[in-house]
């Protein structure tokens, strides 16, 4: 990228308060930007560290005051527009992967693969699969019998993608990560655990990116559904037959149990986890490590084990760390009250 930021100011609907002719090729952190990079600043907290960078420009809020003789540019949302910038700088970047199917690959003579797709070294592609136009599938990645591949998608290597599911149009799915693996279903018996078979399939919708070494199970019968637009972090684990609607954010270490379901916009933070057969309705957020045993209505924000509402468990939390205070205040009054009745 060769911008200038006044090209970088109209790029990101901002209002210019440097000089106009500065030459931006690059975007970094505010304390180790360069002169030729772009930094940005969304909490004001951080507005000190402007005396010290040496960014050419920094993306601040246009609430912001006290800005005279700074390299800034005022926007709205100075993360959104740094993103917006982010963009251009990747547009420019050279291709992970060129059209075309490599030699080592094995493709399946009845595979369907749409116009300029890029096939890597040692990509298998079954009989029956479908790849969309402009996919890009990476080295070593699997996909299985009769699975469909929407248009645009990513696939970065080693991803597995078993038999019978099926991708949406821009899905991102990165390394190690496994669709379609078997439902955890066995039924407890005398003699051992009788395997159930897992029969059903993933459906994953338009514009989701999946993290690196997630595993999402194929549902017993019918599907297990992930819904457009919804990101899903590192590490996460999604059992079979769970419904996630469109829009989630779903962080890292996050496991769920079987025939859950997720609203729209739901947030879920890292290492909670999600009991079975529940339902979470619409634009809920769940803190960081919280453990949801039963239904949360909708709009609601949850914390803690059992997950309950977030200002009632930091009450709990407030007085957890008075037991100690309180501890004693009560075994000097047992005290005091033993000796008036002796």
């Amino acid at each position: 990228m060769k911008l200038t930021t006044q090209e970088i100011t109209n790029l990101v609907g901002g209002k210019l308060q440097c000089a106009p002719d500065i030459i931006i090729t690059g975007a970094a952190g505010i304390t180790e930007a360069s002169p030729s990079d772009i930094s940005f600043i969304a909490n004001p907290k951080y507005t000190a560290q402007l005396a010290s960078t040496q960014a050419g420009a920094v993306l601040v809020a246009e609430t912001m005051t006290g800005l005279e003789n700074r390299p800034v540019i005022l926007v709205k949302n100075p993360h959104l527009a740094f993103a917006t910038v982010l963009h251009a700088i990747a547009a420019e970047m050279p291709p992970l992967i060129e059209p075309g199917i490599h030699p080592s690959a094995l493709v399946a003579a009845a595979a369907a693969i749409g116009k300029d797709v890029a096939i890597g070294p040692y990509v298998i592609i079954e009989k029956g699969a479908i790849i969309g136009d402009n996919t890009r599938i990476l080295a070593h990645t699997y996909i299985g019998r009769n699975a469909r591949i929407g248009a645009g998608c990513l696939l970065y290597p080693l991803v597995t993608i078993r038999e019978n599911v099926s991708l949406g149009c821009n899905v991102i799915i990165h390394s190690g990560t496994v669709i379609g693996s078997d439902g955890f279903g066995f039924v407890p018996g005398r003699d051992g655990h009788l395997k159930v078979p897992q029969i059903g399939t993933v459906e994953i919708a338009n514009d989701v990116e999946i993290g690196a070494n997630a595993a999402i199970d194929r549902a017993t019968t019918g599907k297990t559904i992930i819904g457009q637009g919804t990101k899903i972090d590192n590490l996460v684990h999604i059992a079979h037959n769970v419904h996630i609607g469109k829009h989630c954010f779903i962080t890292a270490q996050v496991g769920f149990a079987g025939s859950g379901t997720l609203g729209n916009f739901v947030s879920i933070g890292g290492q909670c986890g999600i009991g079975g057969h529940l339902t979470v309705e619409d634009g809920v957020s769940i803190a960081a490590r919280s453990g949801v045993i039963g239904d949360i209505a909708a709009g609601q924000m949850v914390s803690g084990y059992p997950a309950r509402p977030h200002k009632e468990e930091m009450r709990m939390q407030a007085l957890m760390h008075r037991l100690p205070e309180l501890y004693t205040k009560i075994k000097k009054l047992l005290r005091e009250d033993d000796s008036t009745a002796s």
